[in-house]
């Protein structure tokens, strides 16, 4: 069983800390804030890594998607950001 926590951590840290440029058309810098808010709140899971050691991640595929479905393409000068939150 204790075998399986490096491979464990391993996949964690490679899908981790994924920043992705969004760009849409007729947005303001409040209306993406929010948005990019949005989505990573919806797609957020609380992780306890160890006793009394608690993070956020958000999960990459969900956020992503749901910023596509706000109308955001990839590519642009708004970063978002899925995956460990530090807040």
């Amino acid at each position: 069983m204790m075998t399986r926590w490096p491979a464990i951590a391993v996949a964690m840290l490679a899908l981790s800390g994924c920043a992705t440029t969004w760009s849409r058309a007729a947005t303001s810098d409040t209306e993406f804030n929010l948005d990019d808010r949005v989505c990573q709140h919806t797609n957020s899971q609380v992780v306890f890594l160890s006793s009394g050691l608690v993070r956020e991640y958000v999960a990459v595929t969900g956020y992503k998607r749901c910023m596509t479905e706000e109308g955001y393409t990839a590519g642009g000068f708004w970063q978002g950001h899925s995956g460990w939150r530090d807040e």
